[in-house]
């Protein structure tokens, strides 16, 4: 298991303690995993809610974002693979499940407080993202 700093000064973050590779990574199976600052900041997302998220998306390579119908220029994939004004953003995205709607307002200011920079919100999911965006945006699905 790895080891890396945190977001939090002097707290050191277990990778696997909360999100598996299975979940963040592309579900194609390929092997493509999400930023490790990504990661960082969706692991200090988890501590500062207190309570469990459930990613249905992390990364995505460009044949599993195509068959989700994701966007050309999602930041659910490699900036290097993106199109348009994305593709220099860098970050990465993950979709969160939201099944307690009570919740929603709570995941979205804590995302926007530790810097993640594009939240969209649909019925069962938040997507978050700290793409290098101008500046913060959110938007409905």
């Amino acid at each position: 298991m790895k080891r890396f700093r945190g977001l939090v000064p002097g707290f050191v973050v277990l990778v696997k303690e909360y999100f598996p590779d299975r979940e963040i990574g592309c579900r194609c199976g390929c092997g493509l995993m999400p930023s490790k600052k990504s990661v960082e900041r969706l692991y200090a997302l988890r501590l500062a809610l207190g309570f469990p998220l459930e990613i249905s998306s992390g990364a995505r390579c460009l044949t599993h974002n195509k068959a989700v119908g994701g966007a050309v220029g999602s930041v659910h994939l490699m900036s290097t693979s993106r199109v348009g004004k994305s593709r220099g953003w860098g970050g990465s995205a993950f979709d969160i499940v939201v099944k307690n709607s009570d919740k929603r307002s709570l995941i979205v200011k804590t995302a926007l407080d530790l810097g993640f920079r594009g939240v969209g919100i649909g019925l069962q999911f938040i997507h978050i993202d700290d793409a290098k965006r101008p500046e913060p945006v959110i938007w409905l699905y």
